[in-house]
């Protein structure tokens, strides 16, 4: 056998990408055992990226999480999977001991035991064995947790849970039995009293729990499906079908596909999934199901029938009926605005509009008075409403940051903070059932708001007070991420009334910057004549070395490292998030000279810049917001000098907020940001930021991702990379042609 081959064990979890005839998979291993001699590298999920060729995942019927096997491998050097290697050989394994113990493992480690974690966890497994659960709550002194390295109060409490708990322990056997995800047993106890009650609910068709309740995993239905009942469920391969929909309208942001080309397309997105019903008559009966059972809707259009989903139809009607009512509601309390200002004669009308319409939109490029705009109108406002029956909100917590500096009195939150979002149980507690009285609703970015959001919002507020929206955003940048264009839609179908604001200020330190956006916008390459605007021909082989000599560059000319953001569309490759947050983290590390430590598979060091991935409403930090490490805390280990990591600070960008994170909070819920998307960055912005753009990323470029990228630079902006692929980007605009039921709903609820 080669060197570099290893020889593992665990269970393949999911399909990655398949050939259409799935003579060739890509799938995910986790690996429960690695190989002593040459382990291979994980990701966070212990995990790694396998590739199967010659028809040996069909031939072998290689079974997704239910079965484990011991394989051989090889590293595969070049993949736009990290952590790829390449199947050599494999066997099925009767010894699951691996698997159930990681399992029993993971119960163990969780907060129903303090002051176990996991290497603890694992001692007490390998002593006990499998039944470690049942001799733990029988135990009357004869085992010797203290050789274990566990404390009398963490064992007596471990005791005493799992005595108190004999549904629990029974339930999680169960889960260990068929390999559930563990996730899954905390979101059926916050619907159920226990796992009982859920398969008395579901026994005969598990696929419907999954239906309605979306952000659980449909392979764990399929795994509950097979075990209580016997032969093949007509609702699997519908809802299979489900999935592929719901991920093709989130990919295209489309809410609606022609039936006729329902088959085809899914297709494409069904690759990867075994289960789906390639038969083209077993496709119709299962799409029929899913119609007759109402979760698909079946539209009807001058081109065809159209098929969307239960989910987006409701949210999609519900908007704009709410829409409708504000529109005819009365009581509209006027604001006369006769104030001598700097504003020019489109900016004065927005103001005196914004203070008259039930339903205002106010567009426009950076640099246009957007911000000066929206602030002025809630300084009239607060002359008449009190600061409880306003809400400005804006999708990111940097937005909030641009309103706030202007403006002391009516502080704007982020939609999540004003919703209550409550992520331990999943959703928001401002809601139908308990929302809030605003009478003036203001949302700043609001290209970023997706229909659920929005959906979501309307439905926190009391429909008997809310008299009036102002929505202010640039139409030109990105789309929010998932199905939906509620901005496009908004002003196509003039549902609001709406303010175009194009002039630009000569003054401005974006000027140049500006004015190649538009030309962008426009679907032209731009001359790049602004000094402040930059287009940089390179190589992808030379991105590396010349993104350091920027950043160099950029520092002489007096950036410092939080003044510079640098952009890519994608994560892998060279030219790609991961490599290039390596690359600049290396780069300022080495720079900065500042403490570092190590926690499990990475490096973090003081100042180290990072992105926020949740929304966290009781630390104040949300999804995408930026910061830097300011403070690592530790403990002294018991009976050692050394010093175990517990805690990491981080201040945030602007908003003068320190968050400090457990070690595993931030492992989890953060990410190294020398380097970040788009999408991430959008609705932040800095002094100067440069876009990586190369042939790799074609399948995601577009007019309106670059224009939003060089547009998030205050006073500098650079595109590194190919001329084509500039080229390309500029050329495509599929995100303006999200295909929706906006203007159809609309229409129709004024015809009634």
């Amino acid at each position: 056998m080669n060197d570099r081959q290893s020889i593992i064990l665990g269970n393949f979890t999911k399909v990655l990408w398949a050939s259409t005839d799935k003579s060739i998979v890509i799938a995910s291993f986790k690996v429960l055992k690695n190989d002593a001699a040459n382990e291979v590298k994980l990701n966070k999920f212990n995990s790694i990226a396998i590739t199967i060729k010659n028809n040996t995942f069909i031939e072998k019927e290689i079974s997704l999480g239910q079965k484990n096997y011991e394989i051989i491998v090889a590293p595969v050097i070049k993949s736009k999977y990290p952590n790829s290697y390449q199947l050599v050989d494999l066997r099925e394994t009767n010894d699951d001991d691996t698997y159930q113990k990681n399992y029993i493992v993971k119960f163990l480690k969780s907060a129903h035991f303090r002051g176990i974690g996991e290497q603890k966890a694992w001692a007490i497994v390998n002593e006990l064995g499998l039944d470690a659960l049942k001799k733990i709550a029988e135990d009357s002194g004869q085992i010797n947790y203290t050789a274990l390295g566990i404390s009398e109060a963490s064992w007596d409490e471990a005791k005493k849970f799992l005595k108190e708990n004999p549904q629990l322990v029974e339930d999680q056997m169960l889960f260990l039995k068929l390999n559930l995800s563990p996730s899954l047993y905390e979101i059926i106890l916050k619907k159920f009293e226990n796992l009982s009650a859920f398969i008395d609910e579901y026994q005969d068709n598990f696929y419907r729990f999954y239906l309605d309740n979306q952000r659980i995993k449909l392979e764990d239905m399929d795994k509950l499906t097979n075990h209580f009942l016997e032969g093949a469920h007509p609702f699997k391969p519908a809802t299979h079908i489900y999935r592929s929909l719901s991920e093709y309208f989130f990919d295209t942001g489309n809410t609606r596909i022609l039936r006729q080309d329902l088959y085809d397309t899914l297709l494409k997105y069904a690759t990867s999934d075994v289960d789906w019903p390639s038969e083209i008559m077993a496709f119709n009966n299962a799409v029929r199901l899913l119609k007759e059972d109402g979760y698909l809707i079946s539209l009807e259009y001058f081109d065809g029938e159209y098929i969307t989903t239960k989910n987006i139809y409701e949210m999609e009607t519900y908007i704009i009926k709410r829409l409708k009512d504000i529109e005819l509601s009365s009581g509209l309390k006027p604001i006369e605005y006769n104030k001598k200002s700097i504003f020019h004669d489109l900016q004065l009308e927005a103001i005196k509009k914004g203070l008259s319409e039930k339903l205002l939109l106010i567009t426009g490029s950076p640099g246009t008075g957007k911000t000066l705009i929206t602030n002025e109108i809630i300084s009239s406002f607060l002359k008449i409403y009190h600061e409880d029956s306003l809400a400005v909100l804006t999708p990111t917590g940097r937005a909030t940051i641009n309103i706030n500096n202007k403006n002391e009195k009516a502080k704007a939150v982020t939609i999540h903070s004003f919703l209550e979002w409550d992520p331990e149980n999943d959703k928001f507690n401002v809601n139908e059932k308990n929302p809030k009285s605003i009478e003036c609703l203001i949302i700043d970015e609001f290209s970023m708001v997706s229909v659920d959001i929005f959906y979501a919002l309307l439905k926190g507020i009391n429909p008997r007070y809310l008299k009036r929206i102002i929505l202010v955003g640039d139409k030109d940048q990105l789309p929010a991420i998932g199905p939906g264009y509620l901005i496009h839609d908004f002003i196509e179908n003039k549902i609001f009334d709406t303010i175009y604001l194009q002039k630009i200020y000569r003054q401005a330190e974006n000027y140049d910057i500006v004015n190649d956006a538009i030309t962008i916008n426009r679907g032209e390459i731009p001359s790049f004549e602004g000094e402040h605007s930059q287009f940089l021909r390179i190589r992808s082989e030379d991105l590396h070395e010349e993104l350091i000599k920027k950043i160099q560059d950029l520092m002489l000319k007096g950036y410092s490292k939080r003044d510079i953001a640098v952009l890519s569309p994608i994560y892998n490759y060279e030219t790609g998030i991961n490599e290039l947050n390596n690359l600049l983290s290396t780069y300022f590390r080495k720079l900065d000279n500042e403490q570092q430590v190590k926690y499990r598979d990475k490096t973090f060091a003081i100042d180290d810049k990072i992105i926020n991935l949740v929304n966290d409403p009781r630390a104040h930090v949300f999804n995408g917001e930026i910061g830097y490490i300011s403070w690592f805390t530790f403990e002294d280990k018991k009976d050692s000098f050394e010093k175990n990591l517990t805690n990491i600070s981080v201040d945030f960008e602007g908003d003068d907020k320190t968050v400090t994170y457990s070690k595993s909070d931030f492992n989890n819920n953060t990410a190294l940001a020398y380097c970040t998307s788009v999408h991430k960055y959008q609705g932040s912005e800095c002094k100067a930021v440069i876009v990586v753009l190369f042939s790799e990323a074609k399948r995601l470029l577009s007019k309106k991702l670059i224009y939003t990228a060089i547009t998030r630079a205050k006073q500098y902006s650079c595109i590194m990379g190919e001329l084509d692929a500039l080229y390309e980007g500029i050329h495509r605009d599929n995100d303006s042609n999200r295909i929706t039921n906006i203007k159809k709903l609309w229409e129709e609820e004024w015809k009634e």
